[in-house]
Parts: structure tokens; sequence; C-alpha cells
């Protein structure tokens, strides 16, 4: 089965040798780990730092997901986990997952909270992307779209900074939405937190207590911190963080990277 797979050319790896526990960035929805290009060298200065693609989207495997909520997860969970098993072997590691990747690192950390030293939900949400799909020219047009808005932060990183995120974008999400089908089945309606079918509030408030989580937010961001604040309220004797980033939007990785990149990164 693809779940038993690993991905090895779906991700990236930047400083091999690097001493301090490794960093694993996880993207967003309409993302893939390309975007994490202002965040990588800074993050990998000490220690190693991975970016990846999980299946369903970027340049991964379109697998055919569980309509059942919880045997979704399941399968995306193992296939996280056999590219742990394959990469990292026994070592811990920081979880650094931005927008919607925090649902799904989150239901892996909760099956493997023994593989994770630190848990970093940057921006957590839920939204979609379905109307990429309605046409080809429509696809086109709504990616150039949103291509323009992320083109105004890699400018200086890429060249031709507009066409090269755009055609970024499109290819990223026009393929088969098999990732975007994922969430879909484990949420209920409307796109937040409180309509997910197994909520991940509940469900992080109830873990060990020795983990540390934290939660980093743009203040620009349209994003509600109020999970931030349930898990923090519920985790009294545990390690919970909550940074609200001046200046930063939801992308807050990009719009404000040094100011990102400080929290994001332990110092172990």
């Amino acid at each position: 089965m693809l779940w038993d797979i690993p991905f090895p050319k779906d991700h990236i790896t930047v400083n091999k040798n690097g001493k301090k526990t490794p960093v694993v960035l996880i993207h967003g929805f309409l993302s893939a780990l390309g975007l994490w290009i202002h965040n990588i060298d800074q993050l990998a200065r000490d220690r190693t730092v991975y970016a990846i693609d999980v299946l369903g989207f970027g340049s991964s495997g379109r697998p055919t997901f569980s309509n059942d909520a919880l045997e979704a997860e399941r399968q995306m969970i193992k296939s996280i986990e056999a590219w742990v098993t394959m990469v990292l072997g026994s070592r811990h590691f920081v979880l650094v997952p931005h927008g919607k990747g925090g649902f799904l690192v989150s239901a892996y950390f909760l099956q493997h909270p023994e593989r994770v030293a630190h848990l970093i939900l940057a921006d957590w949400l839920f939204n979609s992307m379905a109307v990429l799909r309605l046409s080809d020219g429509l696809g086109q047009f709504l990616s150039r779209q949103g291509g323009w808005y992320l083109a105004q932060k890699f400018t200086g990183a890429v060249e031709d900074a507009y066409e090269t995120i755009t055609q970024y974008l499109y290819y990223c999400n026009s393929q088969s939405p098999t990732g975007e089908t994922f969430f879909h089945h484990t949420i209920m309606g409307r796109s937040n937190y409180q309509c997910a079918k197994y909520p991940m509030v509940n469900r992080l408030s109830a873990l060990e207590p020795d983990i540390p989580i934290s939660f980093i937010y743009g203040a620009s961001s349209w994003i509600v911190r109020e999970p931030g604040r349930i898990v923090n309220e519920r985790r009294i004797v545990s390690t919970v963080n909550l940074h609200v980033i001046t200046g930063a939007g939801h992308h807050v990785y990009r719009d404000t990277k040094e100011k990102f990149n400080d929290p994001a990164v332990p110092q172990s």
C-alpha cells in the first residue's frame, strides 16, 4: 500500500551534519515544501532541517483516502511514520507545520508522541482550494491572483517571483485533489476547528503533560487564536507557549521570517 511507502523524492534536507535536534517542516494546504524558502537556511544554521510534501500535495503521490475520518487519519499518519522511520530512524525531532498541515501533524503527534521533542503549530486552520479545480482557465486565473500576493513575499528570494510562484502553486494544487479530500473527510460543514469530526483541540489537551507545544500566530491573521488558548488553559502543568507576531498575517513564516524563525527553533 502507498501508506507504507516513504516519499524520498518529495523532501529536501539541509545541513545533514547539524548537531542540534532536527526540524521537520510541514506545509499548509495551498502550499508545498518550496514555500519554506525564507526559513530553511536560518533554521538550519546548527541543525538538520527537512521539508516534505505530504501525500496528496505538492510533488507527492495522490492516493485515495478512506471516507472514514479516523481511517483517513491513520492512513496519513502511517505515511508520515514511514518517512520518519526511513529518514530519522529513532531520533527525536521538532515538528513545525503551518495552517491546515497542523491538523494532520497533530494527528501524527498523538499517535507517536515519543518521536517528537516539540510541536510548534503555526497559524493552525482549515480551508479549501477546490475552486482551483473548477477549470484549467479559472484555476490558472485564481492561482495568478494568489501568486501576485505571494510573489510580494518572495521577491528577491527566487528569480521572476510572480511567474515562478504562480506556476508552482498551480501545479501543486491542480492535480488529483486527494489531499483536499482527506481534509473534507475529517471535518463537518464549515471549515473551522470546532467542526472537525474529532476536534484536535480536545485531543491535544489530553496528551501527556511532558511534551511542549507552541502556537505561533500572526497578529494580523484571520485565524482565531482560541484553540491555542484552550489548549494552554487545559494543559495546566505542561509547557504551552503562545506567540503572536506583530506585522504578520496568516503566512506568518514568510511575512516576518526573522521573528518567526526564533520561536520556531528550540535551543536544544
